[in-house]
Order: structure tokens, then sequence, then C-alpha cells
């Protein structure tokens, strides 16, 4: 189950109706959370309601929810990073993998500020990771590549722009309307969790 843990508290609560979540993510207000359980995008509002599905998502690989209640969301392992209202409805890709190319998996995809443009890992499924690219994208379509190499879980956090890389935490300098890194990587932490078959850095989650 998904639980909730205030920082001025020493109990942490259960959220009813959560069985097997994973990859949970807020929304803006910070009064509801959106999360993948059998095989579906679903949302829960912290008011006591029961969950309610968004839509398919037979393997997600993570999401973010903007403002105008928008969700940007990978449903599987293969393909694009999609846009489906938060209410409920049809998605439609916004990253650039042709529907063809089942190979290449755009995923965690994380918006910026703005509520327009979103960060997300584009890594050539089943080859090295090295060939991964974290891309600055935006929902007109607009799309380009900031780096390239070993990357996972591309977030951004307080003007920076943070990575997993061999299996430390890197923050770059980051323009957020030029989606442009500068300088040298700091080094967060190392160590970072992570899974075997993808370097998964888990329980990460930045204001």
């Amino acid at each position: 189950m998904l639980w909730l843990h205030a920082l001025d508290r020493l109990v942490s609560t259960p959220v009813e109706g959560t069985d097997e979540p994973f990859f949970p993510f807020w929304s803006p207000d910070s009064r509801a959370i959106a999360f993948f359980m059998r095989g579906k995008l679903w949302r829960t509002d912290l008011n006591g309601a029961s969950p309610t599905a968004i839509c398919d998502a037979p393997e997600g690989r993570g999401g973010s929810w903007g403002r105008g209640d928008v969700i940007i969301f990978t449903p599987s392992f293969g393909g694009p990073v999609f846009q489906v209202p938060a209410g409920g409805g049809t998605p439609r890709p916004v990253s650039k993998v042709p529907a063809a190319a089942a190979y290449l998996s755009d995923r965690w995809p994380s918006f910026l500020p703005d509520g327009k443009h979103f960060l997300y890992l584009n890594s050539p499924y089943g080859t090295f990771a090295e060939n991964n690219e974290i891309h600055f994208a935006s929902l007109d379509g607009t799309d380009k590549v900031v780096l390239r190499g070993g990357f996972f879980v591309p977030l951004y956090a307080a003007g920076r722009l943070v990575a997993v890389r061999h299996g430390s935490l890197l923050a770059w300098n980051f323009d957020v309307s030029s989606g442009k890194v500068t300088g040298d990587p700091v080094r967060v932490v190392d160590n970072s969790g992570v899974d075997d078959e993808k370097l998964v850095l888990r329980g990460l989650m930045v204001a």
C-alpha cells in the first residue's frame, strides 16, 4: 500500500485502496496522488475517497502531474511518453519515439515548473546504458537532447538537473527556459539504491 508520512509527525497512515501500487507521484496541489496498479494508471484524492482508474498502463514506467490537471506518463517498457487528463480520457503521445520503434523506451517523465516543459529519459531498451539520453521536451512537441550517457531518472530540483549515473546522484546547473546544463556536475551522494536491470533510484522525490 501507499503510506503517508508528515515530517512533523511520528505516525504514518496508509492510503486505502492502494493494493500493490508503484511509482507514485503527487498532484501539483498535493491533494491527490497518481500511481500505477494492476495494469492501469490510477489517482486517489486524499479526502478518503476510493482510487479511480485514469487509463490503461500495463507496465508503467514513471509519470508526472502538471498544471491544468495534465498527467504525462509512460504506460509500458517500449514506446513514447503520453499525456492524459488527470480525470481520465484517451492518452496521446507527446515524445518522439516512432510507433514502430518498440525497442526504444521514453520513460521517467518529470514536469518542469512552468507545467509545459518536461524532462524524460530515452533508453534504447536492451542495449548498453551509455546510449541513454536525457531529453528536454514540451507538450507542444519541441524536443532536444540535454545529456547523453549512462544516466537514469532525470529530475529537476531548485535550479538543478539531477540524475543517477554509475550509482552516484549528480546535479548540474540547469536553465529551465532553454534546457541547457552548465558547468561540471556536483556529486550529491554515492551508492544510490539501484535495480539490477536498470539503475533506478529508489524513493527520490524532490520539490
